[in-house]
């Protein structure tokens, strides 16, 4: 789960921020959750300061 400032850029479609998401979470389908929120939020932020609120929730579920 994540907020739309994740995905949202005032300067570009949202389509993009989707597909820009899609890409990086198929590299990270084998990471720990905390490996892939941290990731995911580092990749937001592109070394800068977020322009929107930015949540994002991981959860692996397993079997036993």
């Amino acid at each position: 789960w994540y907020t739309d400032g994740l995905v949202e850029r005032r300067d570009e479609d949202i389509d993009q921020g989707l597909h820009r998401l899609q890409r990086l979470s198929s590299q990270l389908a084998d990471a720990d959750p905390q490996t892939v929120c941290d990731t995911v939020v580092a990749a937001a932020s592109a070394g800068g300061p977020l322009q929107d609120d930015v949540a994002v929730i991981c959860l692996r579920l397993g079997t036993r």
